[in-house]
């Protein structure tokens, strides 16, 4: 059990990194070095998803294999990227959202599976994560720029077409179709932790057990090299350059965080963060970040984005039924204090550990 020193340690610690989270310049970044983890054998850097990525690998069986293997998983995201593009008109997906309604239309198997997947989120979430959400994103400036604050009745109307009960799926012929002409499906809140899942499958496949990717942000790690603990992941300190607020070391998990300090748009002067509330229509103000560690990356981006929809009493009632997984969330409270919650207290120390060690080289 943690003691009572050490819970107020963590909560100045956290509550330091909701500050900084509040700037809006707080990113993961991973760093590799100390006396006990080796340098990767194999780094390769690209941008997709209109982001930067990498991958680093360890123990390769060949390096030649190994190489084929990280440039297998760029290809795959390009792939994912160019078919769910919603910028895209060409793109598999903006072909899908124009057509649907009329009749159904047959998808390729990796937007079938997407689409699956996206359709399991759903229901684990009770509907706090939706992909369906294209006229929201519309509504709120996200696909193109927009100057007056919408009314209510805008709202209303931008939520009618909102709802995974709009989309029919034929699975006899893997196909789609909408029940509403202006239903639209984003899969923005999903592709990554999608995407960095199957990156460790296209790596395991190829002999390759050890190592990690990381895709803007998000992140999974696949088993750390021998007689190492895992990888340490850091929160960078936007304050004190090359410094970090804390580290938290991770191996075979997905690491993920959401929230609107890095993509937010302006109407009226006023603040307005992507991740939309499904339900309801606006925009959420309350939680600043979220931040979870879970056994896939999928798993972590959908439960991280449902979370600051549903806020703390979801992430709450999601680690009692899997206390494997770890949260720790930022948020306002009513009186507009911002408030931190480590959560499982006790957590495990086989899937990760946190690790305060402010002002580390």
């Amino acid at each position: 059990m943690s003691t009572q020193t050490d819970i107020v340690k963590r909560r100045q610690i956290l509550i330091t990194i909701a500050v900084v989270l509040a700037m809006g310049l707080v990113l993961f970044f991973h760093r590799f070095g100390g006396d006990r983890l080796p340098p990767p054998e194999l780094v390769r850097r690209f941008a997709v998803f209109g982001t930067v990525g990498e991958i680093k690998l360890w123990q390769t069986p060949m390096l030649t294999a190994a190489s084929e293997a990280a440039e297998e998983v760029i290809d795959y995201f390009e792939k994912l990227h160019h078919t769910i593009n919603v910028f895209d008109p060409e793109s598999e997906l903006s072909q899908l959202n124009q057509t649907a309604y009329e009749q159904p239309v047959e998808c390729s198997d990796m937007l079938w599976d997407i689409l699956i997947a996206a359709k399991q989120a759903h229901q684990q979430t009770d509907g706090l994560f939706d992909v369906t959400i294209g006229s929201l994103m519309q509504l709120w400036g996200f696909y193109q720029e927009r100057h007056e604050w919408p009314s209510e009745q805008e709202v209303q109307q931008a939520l009618e077409p909102v709802g995974m009960e709009q989309i029919t799926f034929y699975p006899e012929d893997q196909a789609v179709s909408f029940g509403h002409p202006d239903t639209r499906i984003d899969l923005g809140g999903i592709a990554k932790g999608y995407a960095l899942d199957q990156a460790v499958e296209i790596l395991r496949r190829h002999g390759i057990t050890t190592g990690i990717v990381y895709l803007g942000g998000d992140l999974v790690c696949l088993e750390a090299p021998h007689n190492t603990p895992g990888y340490k992941i850091g929160i960078r300190d936007p304050q004190q350059p090359g410094q970090h607020l804390d580290e938290i070391i991770v191996q075979q998990a997905g690491v993920a965080t959401s929230g609107d300090y890095l993509r937010f748009r302006e109407i009226e002067g006023r603040t307005v963060g992507h991740i939309v509330n499904p339900k309801t229509g606006i925009t959420q103000t309350r939680v600043l970040s979220v931040t979870v560690i879970a056994p896939t990356a999928l798993e972590a981006e959908i439960q991280a984005t449902a979370f600051v929809v549903g806020g703390l009493p979801k992430a709450e009632e999601w680690v009692r039924q899997a206390p494997d997984r770890q949260v720790i969330i930022a948020y306002r409270d009513q009186d507009d204090m911002i408030q931190i919650e480590y959560l499982p207290e006790n957590h495990p120390p086989d899937l990760v550990r946190l690790i305060h060690q402010p002002n580390s080289p």
